[in-house]
């Protein structure tokens, strides 16, 4: 069974065609990159897997259930974008935020643990790094057990040796975790050689298959990079 499955996803925003057509699938364990430039519709096209967003035609499941379902939602963590910039200016300690996420007590502690900040527990969210925060709401996410997790535009923010390690962080959590990772990125070098597949879209689906194949179509095609 996919984990998630999209099937002629159109949504229009007024008289705007935001996203038209958009079929994939994604298999249970695969690390996913989801490219395109600003205003392609990757960030809807977010909404619509997690069930926010309505698509005008179409569908989208996860785990064979329609994404507007509650059962189908439980299954997927997600990170919004600028959510750990935003955040700086909560008056919080990271326990407090990943227990926002958590099914039980005990998951908080396991939660932070997997995203390797145990000591940050009792901190404010607003005294630390960006990269910091960014691993407390993966923990958040992580927190509610879930068999998918969603980044939208994560390392915005974060410097670049932080960002080096979140990589690596992210590609443990896919490798030894076995979590589905679909990661929303406009930077498609960096998330071609760090995923597993990629969909590439700018409204409609530009490419969809392995991270090899399209990273070779990039350097064949130079002057995309304009």
């Amino acid at each position: 069974m996919e984990a998630i499955k999209a099937d002629n996803i159109n949504f229009w925003h007024g008289d705007t065609h935001i996203l038209e057509d958009v079929s994939f699938c994604v298999s249970p364990g695969e690390y996913v990159g989801i490219i395109g430039p600003n205003g392609s519709g990757k960030t809807t096209l977010i909404k619509i897997i997690l069930g926010i967003l309505k698509p005008h035609s179409g569908t989208s499941s996860i785990f064979g259930q329609q994404s507007s379902h509650a059962k189908a939602r439980s299954r997927v963590g997600y990170v919004p974008q600028h959510i750990a910039q935003s955040a700086a200016r909560f008056p919080a300690t990271v326990g407090e935020i990943v227990a926002m996420g958590a099914k039980s007590k005990e998951y908080i502690d396991i939660a932070l643990t997997i995203a390797g900040i145990p000591s940050l527990k009792s901190r404010l969210i607003g005294d630390l790094s960006g990269g910091e925060r960014q691993r407390v709401f993966i923990a958040r996410a992580l927190a509610s057990q879930p068999d998918i997790l969603i980044l939208d535009e994560p390392t915005a923010g974060v410097d670049a040796e932080s960002q080096e390690r979140f990589y690596a962080f992210i590609k443990d959590l896919n490798k030894t975790h076995g979590l589905t990772i679909l990661f929303v990125s406009h930077d498609m070098d960096v998330i071609a050689k760090e995923t597993s597949s990629v969909l590439s879209i700018n409204r409609k689906l530009v490419f969809s298959g392995p991270s090899k194949e399209f990273l070779q179509s990039l350097h064949k095609n130079h002057h995309h990079h304009a």
